[in-house]
């Protein structure tokens, strides 16, 4: 079993504006296409360095599909994207900074001090969608790695694009910046998966915590979770508060 989730956190900010009403924010969009070649039931897992908006502004949305030459959906019976993972070289893992973080060959790395997770999906296909007013600073020297597995399900030799669409605002438009936070069953791993007894009897379920202390303060603003085949759900819950739950994310 495998459980990630990531929040984004925006420090809590007031701001008074006087005199005329500020122009309308410009929006950009723009789709970005990785062109991936599949040997016939080959499962692929590896980290490819992609390309960015090459701006200095903040980032509102984010989605990911894989899709034909024509940009249309590939079918998970051809090829599914099991997850995927962009992050943000040169900056540090907000959730890691500091400590080991263990490779998929378990040996302990300094990936954790140069690579900031941003945005994730699975076979789920989370969204990134900050609410209005906030956004993920980006910058025109920008270099971001994309942490990716990808199945062929066929087969014969199959051919695709993993398309990673961004949407942005200009840096002047002043957004609240928000600081991803990735959360895990097991943090700081490659590969966080766990293997449930399966000895509770029919009906029965099993759960795995982790606890983490928030380095600051603020407000969560949005999230999105992963999970395999067989799990309910993530919940994030906060001890000091009555174990109030705070965030939920169930398997679309």
């Amino acid at each position: 079993m495998k459980r990630s989730f990531v929040a984004l956190l925006a420090a809590t900010s007031a701001a008074l504006a006087l005199g005329a009403a500020p122009a309308p924010a410009a929006v950009h969009t723009k789709a970005f296409d990785v062109p991936v070649k599949m040997d016939p039931y080959e499962v692929r897992q590896t980290v490819s360095t992609v390309a960015t908006p090459r701006t200095e502004g903040f980032i509102t949305g984010m989605s990911v599909n894989v899709v034909d030459k024509n940009g249309a959906p590939v079918p998970i019976r051809r090829l599914m994207l099991h997850h995927i993972v962009f992050a943000a070289v040169g900056r540090p893992d907000t959730t890691c900074q500091g400590q080991p973080f263990v490779g998929y060959d378990s040996r302990p790395t300094n990936f954790s001090n140069f690579a900031q997770p941003f945005y994730g999906a699975g076979e789920e296909r989370n969204v990134l969608a900050l609410p209005k007013g906030y956004g993920y600073p980006i910058h025109k020297n920008d270099i971001w790695g994309m942490v990716w597995m990808l199945m062929n399900h066929r087969g014969v030799t199959d051919s695709a694009f993993i398309r990673y669409t961004v949407t942005w605002q200009d840096a002047s438009d002043g957004l609240t910046a928000v600081t991803p936070y990735w959360l895990d069953e097991n943090n700081c791993r490659a590969d966080p998966i766990f293997n449930v007894p399966g000895t509770g009897g029919k009906h029965s379920t099993y759960k795995k915590t982790y606890d983490f202390t928030m380095p600051e303060s603020g407000r969560i603003v949005a999230g999105g979770g992963h999970v395999h085949g067989g799990a309910y759900g993530l919940t994030i819950s906060e001890p000091d508060c009555s174990n109030r739950t705070v965030f939920k994310s169930s398997p679309a």
